[in-house]
Order: structure tokens, then sequence, then C-alpha cells
């Protein structure tokens, strides 16, 4: 199975914003992943 990657920039002083937008989905995808067998992925 092919890999696809991607790398991301976070703006200087948007780290608070960064984190407010993405704890919350977390633990949703958490759940979906864990049942599911189709999805890799890896986290460098």
């Amino acid at each position: 199975m092919p890999r696809i990657a991607f790398t991301m920039k976070l703006f200087p002083g948007r780290t608070a914003e960064y984190k407010k937008r993405h704890d919350d989905i977390w633990p949703e995808l958490s759940e979906l992943v864990r049942y599911s067998e189709k999805i890799s992925s890896t986290l460098l």
C-alpha cells in the first residue's frame, strides 16, 4: 500500500489556536480508527 505524507507549517503565535481546534477532534478520530481495520497511519 502506498504511503501518502504531507508537512505542515504552524505560524508563530498560533500554537494555542491549533491546539484548541484539534483537541476536540482527536478523541473522535481515535475511536473511529480503533474500530476500523482499513486505516493505518504513522505520525512522525
